[in-house]
């Protein structure tokens, strides 16, 4: 049995956050670690109850209502994230917060201001966490269970503990883990954490067709929520070339991976998938292939475009200069014209070469994520729409974050400061970078 067992119990330490391992029945013990008295009740009953059956067609279009709108960080949060992660100096805060919010919780069960703020410390702590201290993670897990009330709170966690199960090959505890949910949920969160759950489990089974019958066989087909869509996204594709229909399954990844971000999303679920899977491993590469070759095409199109107007405009002057000599009636101060091809084919040679750079930043780069620092109009604008500059700070995994910058055509629109995008950097060109958006 793994850490994930169903049948044990983990539950964290207040002061420290060591994950101990306490009897079903509860008791009382101390921490190992900082000698803290722990004590614990009886485990409580987490399980949800079902919905009652309903059409699944309008249960579909309920649930798809409630898409593309991700929760946002509580009130306070924003200054704990990095990165969608907790910063090693700031991680004994956030166990004060988090030790702190899950007492007022057990306190008042109905504060749901609490029980939100509590899921979302409780997320960013594993996302820290997980693959570094995993018995830390569970308890982290098992810990906000059994303080929480809302039927899409405590499915959400489940749905961890289930998935971490599967990675430990403990199918009876993923079983067990999801049989306590509700697979009729009307809470999108909550219906895609079970979807990609048992979706998660039916792939270590080698299952393809109930990962299919679970997520659908395309993107549209059910809708998952926000958070979720990359994972879905991946099983659902390995579904299709497990199936032989590896050509599908390309598709499958290239149109969710052309998405802004999509393709970093993809590439990392694989990545910390159990290798044996070996998911979407004939599919992958293509579709990778695929995606850059968009991305290349949308980050130099525009460059090239204004380029060569500029280029174009700037050898008009010459070129009625020549005939002007050609014809004998060249005089001197004609001369002048010489400056529109200095001046704008210099400026339309720049943009195609900064076309051209962009398309192998595309091409060849290293994808990351960038969080944007300033946005400042570059005071071009093709047909109508500005040029705008992002400043970026961009985290590449293995390399120390690095600063650049990158141009779109958008109108900006919100407060963009401070959001990620997908972004991909070239240490040829270490000041520049291309946007997946």
């Amino acid at each position: 049995m793994g850490i994930y067992s169903a049948s044990d119990r983990w539950l964290p330490c207040e002061a420290c956050g060591l994950g101990i391992q306490c009897p079903v029945q509860g008791g009382t013990t101390s921490c190992s670690r900082c000698g803290a008295p722990f004590a614990a009740h009886a485990r409580p009953d987490t399980s949800i109850p079902h919905s009652p059956p309903s059409d699944e067609g309008q249960r579909l279009m309920r649930l798809r209502a409630q898409d593309g709108k991700p929760m946002l960080p509580p009130e306070g949060f924003q200054q704990l994230i990095v990165n969608s992660q907790i910063p090693p100096h700031k991680m004994q805060e956030a166990q004060m917060v988090w030790s702190a919010t899950r007492k007022a919780l057990l306190g008042n069960p109905g504060d749901l201001g609490a029980a939100d703020r509590l899921v979302w410390l409780t997320m960013l702590m594993r996302n820290t966490l997980l693959g570094t201290d995993d018995t830390r993670v569970r308890a982290l897990l098992e810990g906000a269970l059994e303080a929480l009330m809302l039927p899409r709170h405590r499915q959400g966690i489940r749905g961890h503990l289930a998935r971490g199960a599967v990675r430990e090959n403990d199918f009876a505890s993923a079983d067990q883990w999801l049989a306590g949910c509700d697979p009729n949920s009307e809470d999108l969160p909550a219906d895609s954490a079970f979807r990609v759950s048992y979706a998660f489990l039916a792939t270590a089974r080698n299952q393809p067709a109930a990962v299919l019958s679970m997520l659908g066989a395309k993107f549209e087909d059910v809708p998952i929520d926000d958070s979720m869509d990359a994972v879905a996204t991946v099983l659902r594709a390995n579904a299709w070339e497990k199936q032989g229909q590896v050509d599908s399954a390309r598709a499958v990844l290239a149109a969710y991976m052309a998405r802004g971000g999509g393709a970093a999303a993809v590439e990392s679920v694989v990545k910390s998938s159990p290798a044996s899977w070996h998911l979407c491993a004939q599919s992958l590469s293509g579709a990778q292939q695929q995606v850059r070759q968009v991305v290349a095409s949308r980050a130099s199109s525009g460059a090239a475009l204004f380029g060569w107007v500029f280029l174009v405009a700037g050898c008009i002057p010459l070129v009625i200069l020549i005939g002007l000599i050609a014809s004998d009636q060249f005089e001197l101060p004609m001369l002048f014209m010489l400056i529109f091809p200095l001046t704008f084919g210099g400026i339309g040679l720049k943009s195609i070469g900064a076309a051209r750079r962009a398309k192998e930043i595309a091409a060849n780069g290293l994808r990351g994520r960038g969080r944007i620092l300033g946005l400042t109009p570059t005071g071009t604008t093709v047909n109508d729409v500005p040029m705008i500059r992002f400043d970026l700070e961009i985290t590449l995994e293995g390399r120390p974050s690095v600063r650049a910058s990158a141009t779109k055509l958008m109108y900006p629109q919100g407060n963009l400061v401070g959001a990620e995008i997908g972004v991909i950097w070239h240490p040829k060109y270490p000041n520049d970078a291309v946007m997946e958006i």
